[in-house]
Protein backbone atom coordinates (compact mmCIF):
# COMPACT_ATOMS: atom_id res chain seq x y z
CA UNK A 1 0.00 0.00 0.00
CA UNK A 2 1.44 3.05 -1.18
CA UNK A 3 -0.50 6.03 0.70
CA UNK A 4 1.48 9.08 -0.83
CA UNK A 5 1.37 7.21 -4.43
CA UNK A 6 -2.40 7.65 -3.64
CA UNK A 7 -2.73 11.24 -2.57
CA UNK A 8 -0.38 12.60 -5.38
CA UNK A 9 -2.70 10.20 -8.39
CA UNK A 10 -5.73 11.64 -6.62
CA UNK A 11 -4.56 15.03 -5.93
CA UNK A 12 -1.91 15.86 -7.61
CA UNK A 13 -2.85 17.98 -10.27
CA UNK A 14 -4.68 20.08 -7.89
CA UNK A 15 -1.83 20.44 -5.78
CA UNK A 16 0.76 21.01 -8.41
CA UNK A 17 -1.88 24.11 -9.88
CA UNK A 18 -2.06 25.72 -6.59
CA UNK A 19 1.64 25.69 -6.10
CA UNK A 20 2.19 26.53 -9.56
CA UNK A 21 -0.57 29.82 -8.53
CA UNK A 22 1.54 30.02 -5.54
CA UNK A 23 4.35 31.21 -7.66
CA UNK A 24 6.55 27.62 -8.28
CA UNK A 25 7.94 27.11 -11.41
CA UNK A 26 6.11 23.91 -13.67
CA UNK A 27 8.46 21.00 -12.98
CA UNK A 28 9.88 22.97 -9.64
CA UNK A 29 6.47 22.18 -8.32
CA UNK A 30 5.83 18.47 -9.37
CA UNK A 31 9.50 18.08 -7.73
CA UNK A 32 8.29 20.00 -4.59
CA UNK A 33 5.28 17.85 -4.25
CA UNK A 34 7.39 14.70 -4.42
CA UNK A 35 10.00 16.02 -2.10
CA UNK A 36 7.52 17.36 0.18
CA UNK A 37 5.54 14.65 0.71
CA UNK A 38 8.86 12.30 1.55
CA UNK A 39 9.40 15.08 4.15
CA UNK A 40 5.86 14.87 5.51
CA UNK A 41 6.02 10.90 5.88
CA UNK A 42 9.45 11.19 7.45
CA UNK A 43 8.00 13.31 10.32
CA UNK A 44 5.42 11.41 10.58
CA UNK A 45 7.32 8.60 10.90
CA UNK A 46 9.47 10.03 13.43
CA UNK A 47 7.02 9.76 16.06
CA UNK A 48 6.90 13.34 17.14
CA UNK A 49 3.96 14.59 15.27
CA UNK A 50 0.51 14.27 17.06
CA UNK A 51 -2.04 13.43 15.00
CA UNK A 52 -4.46 11.97 17.46
CA UNK A 53 -6.81 14.93 18.00
CA UNK A 54 -7.80 18.42 16.69
CA UNK A 55 -8.55 19.81 13.60
CA UNK A 56 -7.22 19.43 10.11
CA UNK A 57 -4.96 22.40 10.57
CA UNK A 58 -4.00 21.61 13.90
CA UNK A 59 -2.92 18.79 12.79
CA UNK A 60 -1.26 20.37 10.18
CA UNK A 61 0.44 22.85 11.56
CA UNK A 62 1.61 19.90 14.02
CA UNK A 63 2.76 18.58 10.60
CA UNK A 64 4.67 21.13 9.64
CA UNK A 65 6.27 22.38 13.18
CA UNK A 66 8.15 19.24 12.13
CA UNK A 67 9.79 19.68 8.76
CA UNK A 68 12.74 21.84 8.22
CA UNK A 69 11.59 24.32 5.03
CA UNK A 70 14.88 25.51 4.63
CA UNK A 71 16.24 21.87 4.12
CA UNK A 72 13.57 21.14 1.90
CA UNK A 73 14.16 24.52 -0.03
CA UNK A 74 17.53 23.64 -0.63
CA UNK A 75 16.82 20.37 -1.43
CA UNK A 76 14.48 21.38 -4.27
CA UNK A 77 16.32 24.75 -5.49
CA UNK A 78 14.03 27.42 -4.70
CA UNK A 79 13.63 30.10 -1.24
CA UNK A 80 12.77 29.39 2.54
CA UNK A 81 9.70 31.25 2.25
CA UNK A 82 8.33 29.68 -1.20
CA UNK A 83 9.03 26.26 0.30
CA UNK A 84 7.06 27.10 3.46
CA UNK A 85 4.23 28.42 1.21
CA UNK A 86 4.01 24.97 -0.53
CA UNK A 87 3.88 23.22 2.91
CA UNK A 88 1.35 25.70 4.31
CA UNK A 89 -0.94 24.16 1.07
CA UNK A 90 -0.14 20.77 0.61
CA UNK A 91 -0.41 19.33 4.49
CA UNK A 92 -3.96 19.79 5.36
CA UNK A 93 -4.68 18.41 1.98
CA UNK A 94 -2.52 15.54 3.25
CA UNK A 95 -3.78 15.49 6.04
CA UNK A 96 -7.76 15.63 5.15
CA UNK A 97 -6.81 12.25 2.46
CA UNK A 98 -4.69 10.97 5.57
CA UNK A 99 -7.82 11.35 7.50
CA UNK A 100 -10.51 9.66 4.78
CA UNK A 101 -8.03 6.73 3.99
CA UNK A 102 -7.03 5.88 7.53
CA UNK A 103 -9.53 6.91 9.56
CA UNK A 104 -9.60 10.05 12.15
CA UNK A 105 -8.92 9.88 16.18
CA UNK A 106 -10.36 5.97 16.11
CA UNK A 107 -9.01 5.18 13.09
CA UNK A 108 -5.16 4.14 12.03
CA UNK A 109 -3.93 7.61 11.67
CA UNK A 110 -5.47 8.73 14.92
CA UNK A 111 -3.43 5.47 16.56
CA UNK A 112 -0.33 6.40 14.74
CA UNK A 113 -0.57 10.14 15.76
CA UNK A 114 -0.96 9.01 19.60
CA UNK A 115 2.15 6.45 19.59
CA UNK A 116 4.53 8.85 20.00
CA UNK A 117 8.04 7.78 20.30
CA UNK A 118 6.86 4.02 20.44
CA UNK A 119 8.23 2.51 17.35
CA UNK A 120 4.52 2.28 15.46
CA UNK A 121 5.68 5.18 13.10
CA UNK A 122 8.11 2.48 11.31
CA UNK A 123 4.89 0.95 10.78
CA UNK A 124 3.38 3.70 8.77
CA UNK A 125 6.71 4.23 7.02
CA UNK A 126 5.67 1.10 5.66
CA UNK A 127 2.35 1.84 4.64
CA UNK A 128 4.05 4.42 2.42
Amino acid sequence: MDILKDIINEKGADLIGSLTKAGFAGDIAKYFLSEAGTSMISAIGSGNVDLSSGSVDQKSNALLNNIDPTALATKVGINKDLASKGLAIIAPVVIKLLQDKLGDNQGLLGMLGAAKSSGVGDVLKKLF
